[in-house]
């Protein structure tokens, strides 16, 4: 009996401590956000003649590819400044690197709350094709008739994901892994001495340069002796500092770069196998999107072995990784259309429901399907649509250069966030969207 008790007590001891730290947790929480609203970094709603433009979107918002201060968003506020005199504008930048349409539309009610915008510029749907974070929020919503067990599926993953405590649990678990699987401690940062070397340099923009024909599907002719040259480097790399992927997936492009599929994919799983849960800041492993995308490319080749071989290392990276392997979720472009489009009028719903005004702008580039859903989004919703693909193609075909407007890996530059600034702004003086505040 004695046992039985000690059990009893133990137990509501440890759910009182969780409680308990559940509650610290969200205070903490809360008073981080108090601090950061009032830290003069934002002007809110109400704060005298201020009209709020609130920025929302992925890296192309943030700025990726210009220096600071340089994004779309912070030189349309200088243009604002310098005609607008009736009223405080306020431009804030909400941009988030490889954000999809569920990550921005699962915050959008938060930032509505916070930001008070008068009007917002939409640009979303691009990370979509290789970031499938939250995706089941999209087939929750869209599953009308989902089971029991579903639904308590779903109802159970929610109630954990809000809990502070599960997700502090999860992310000292990560850390744990990572550092007991390759030896690290809180004290030793990755040494990157070498890459301040002339020969690394001349490697890493023989790559990127290379890549960025890649990327906008023109492939262009390489010198063998060139990629010989760079995958020494950075197997001299791999050998010094085996902790850094850079270097693994530096190597894999090289081998893409000469259709030898079977070695690129080779290297990019060695990278997963030093770290396969790797994500800073905003980026997510590169080993998978270069795997997955690979594997697609291989599909037209009918190598069948080297499907098979890939399909396995997926198989059992799954049984491994359940958390990590999300993002080798394969999705053909029809769906992941469906999924930008759907979350993309919830969101022109959810922002029309407050009679907020709204701007939807495409990318730049090519960024199949979302450049083709966002206008037609825009014109069944009746919002006005800023055609920057439209603008920028035509600036290229009178005569700028790729490299005048973009960065090797397709961002813009700072003037190509400048013609970003402009179509909006222009867009903004045309439907005469600061005339009445809201």
């Amino acid at each position: 009996m004695d046992n039985v008790k000690r059990i009893v007590v133990f137990v509501i001891g440890t759910l009182l401590a969780i409680f308990l730290l559940e509650i610290g947790l969200r205070v903490g929480s809360f008073v981080h956000q108090k601090s950061a609203a009032t830290s003069g970094q934002v002007v809110f709603k109400g704060h005298g003649n201020s009209y709020v433009i609130l920025c929302l979107g992925n890296s192309y918002t943030k700025g990726v590819g210009a220096p600071p201060g340089n994004g779309y968003p912070e030189q349309l506020q200088r243009m604002l400044n310098k005609t607008v005199k009736d009223r405080h504008i306020v431009v804030i930048n909400k941009g988030v690197s490889i954000q999809n349409t569920s990550e921005l539309l699962g915050d959008l009610g938060d930032n509505l709350t916070k930001y008070q915008p008068d009007l917002i510029i939409l640009q979303i749907g691009q990370a979509n094709s290789w970031n499938y974070l939250r995706y089941t929020d999209y087939l929750k919503r869209e599953d009308k008739e989902r089971s029991f067990a579903k639904q308590l599926k779903y109802l159970v993953g929610d109630v954990l994901f809000q809990s502070r405590v599960y997700r502090l649990v999860l992310l000292l678990r990560d850390n744990i892994r990572h550092r007991r699987e390759h030896g690290l401690s809180n004290d030793s940062p990755i040494d990157l001495r070498y890459r301040d070397e002339e020969r690394y340099r001349r490697a890493k923009e023989f790559v990127t340069n290379t890549n960025s024909h890649f990327l906008i599907g023109k492939p262009i002719a390489v010198s063998r002796r060139e990629c010989d040259e760079a995958i020494k480097v950075f197997l001299d790399g791999v050998k010094r500092d085996p902790e850094y992927l850079d270097n693994y997936y530096s190597i894999s492009h090289v081998y893409r770069f000469q259709y030898n599929y079977e070695e690129a994919i080779k290297w990019c799983l060695n990278g997963l196998r030093v770290d396969s849960s790797y994500r800073v800041d905003d980026k997510i492993n590169e080993g998978y999107i270069e795997i997955k995308n690979m594997r697609m490319i291989n599909k037209g080749r009918h190598d069948e072995d080297l499907n098979k071989t890939i399909d396995a290392f997926i198989n059992r990276f799954k049984q491994d990784y359940p958390d990590e392997s999300l993002n080798f979720f394969f999705l053909d472009y029809s769906r992941i259309g469906q999924w930008v489009e759907a979350d993309v009028k919830e969101i022109v719903r959810i922002i029309q429901q407050r009679k907020i005004r709204l701007v939807i702008q495409n990318y730049p580039i090519v960024a199949a399907p979302s450049n083709a859903i966002l206008e037609r989004v825009s014109g069944e919703r009746r919002v006005p649509f800023v055609d920057n693909q439209k603008s920028f193609q035509k600036k290229l075909d009178d005569g700028l250069r790729w490299e005048d407007l973009f960065v090797p890996d397709r961002h813009c530059n700072a003037r190509g966030y400048g013609v970003m600034a402009a179509n909006v702004y222009n867009k903004i003086m045309e439907e005469g969207l600061l005339k009445v505040a809201r």
